[in-house]
């Protein structure tokens, strides 16, 4: 009985042999046929690696090309215009701010800014300054509350009587051309309205009658270039500020019309 239970143990292991044979054979070709694919693929994956190379470099190029590139502001370039001798472009200026009117420029100072006809930064005296910068006397009027205020530092430059010889140019472009001014006095004065009590200066002899004034205010903080005389037939400019810790006074900076070019 046990040897019958063999044979036809063996009989059906000689059956099924023939049949792991014939699949094994079917793997082989199956492995065979997936590495015939894998060759491709990896030709593929190659290119495409090889490819992504210089789209990576280009991608980076052109990032860093779109950041040198970007254009800074109107002002900024204004100002760089300015300092290297070129007048400011008030068509870009005016397109960011309509209220700017004109550009002051002192060379060996931070005095770089616009000019407003609103109460902002540097500005004309809004009840009675002229925003075409034609009249006997032109007040630009500055405060010194906020670190990046152009007159802030105007104290301290024009309390020295070197600075007469060092920083004594005043160049004021408008849209009409350039106004050069030269300063010759620097000082405290009275915190008064001055374009409205000297009647905006419509009566010119009141001109050297403003500066005979201001020269005899009582004060210790005054520069002057003795060697000047004001005359009725002159052009004022006035840049006017707080003077510091001093309530009730202003720090006045003078400057004579030398010439305009249109």
């Amino acid at each position: 009985m046990k040897f019958f239970r063999l044979s036809t143990l063996n009989s059906q292991l000689s059956t099924l042999h023939p049949r792991l044979s014939t699949l094994h054979s079917r793997l082989s070709t199956l492995r065979s046929r997936l590495s015939t694919l894998n060759s491709p693929l990896s030709t593929l994956n190659s290119r495409l690696s090889t490819l992504n190379s210089p789209l990576s470099t280009l991608l980076i190029i052109l990032l860093l090309c779109s950041c040198g590139t970007s254009s800074p502001d109107p002002i900024t370039n204004a100002a760089e215009a300015v300092a290297s001798g070129s007048p400011p472009s008030f068509a870009s200026l005016q397109s960011q701010d309509p209220s700017i009117i004109a550009w002051l420029y002192i060379p060996n100072t931070s005095v770089n800014h616009p000019v407003y006809s609103a109460e902002t930064g540097v500005h004309i005296d809004l009840d009675h300054g002229d925003p075409t910068f034609s009249s006997p006397v032109i007040l630009l009027l500055g405060d010194t509350e906020h670190t990046d205020s152009p007159f802030r530092n105007l104290q301290n430059t024009y309390s020295v009587d070197s600075s007469l010889r060092d920083a004594s140019s005043v160049l004021l472009y408008t849209p009409d051309g350039l106004q050069t001014w030269r300063i010759f006095g620097a000082g405290a004065f009275r915190d008064i309205d001055i374009l409205n009590i000297y009647d905006s200066f419509r009566n010119r002899r009141n001109i050297p009658w403003f500066v005979d004034q201001w020269q005899k205010h009582h004060t210790m903080i005054r520069i002057m270039d003795e060697g000047v005389s004001v005359t009725e037939d002159d052009r004022l400019l006035i840049l006017s500020t707080e003077l510091n810790q001093t309530p009730g006074q202003r720090f006045l900076v003078l400057a004579l019309s030398v010439d305009e070019t249109g």
